[in-house]
């Protein structure tokens, strides 16, 4: 396969949060566009969301917002409390971090997976497909 016949990787995102009891939908967000990947990280940082729900368009863009919350000190919580969370839908991984609670859909709008279990090989995959692209 040429450089030229691969596909575009996408980190857009589609982001839902909710302050002060008030749900907002910010749309799809493109996390490789540098004023809207830091009006992401400013808002998260700042904690003035209760909750946030993000899905991927696509496999690569929840991996890369996975990171993103990792550099940011959040961890994955599997014994996560979600009662009384207004954004959790069955499925989705969890990041209490404090503030905001985060919330990432496993399965990206393309209708591609990624496997929290195998987080490491996933990532790996994921560098070696950009190696290919670069």
């Amino acid at each position: 396969m040429n450089k030229s016949d691969t596909v575009p990787i996408s980190l857009r995102i589609q982001l839902v949060s909710i302050e002060g009891g008030e749900s907002f939908d910010w749309g799809m967000l493109d996390l490789a566009d540098q004023q809207e990947y830091y009006d992401v990280i400013l808002a998260l940082g700042n904690g003035i969301f209760d909750e946030v729900r993000v899905v991927a368009e696509a496999k690569e863009g929840i991996l890369y917002f996975q990171n993103l919350l990792g550099r940011g000190g959040y961890k994955r919580d599997l014994g996560m409390h979600i009662e009384g969370r207004q954004l959790y839908q069955a499925g989705d991984v969890g990041f209490p971090a404090g503030n905001p609670f985060v919330f990432l859909a496993p399965l990206a709008q393309n209708g591609e997976t990624v496997d929290f279990d195998r987080l490491e090989q996933e990532i790996e995959e994921l560098c070696a497909r950009l190696e290919k692209l670069l």
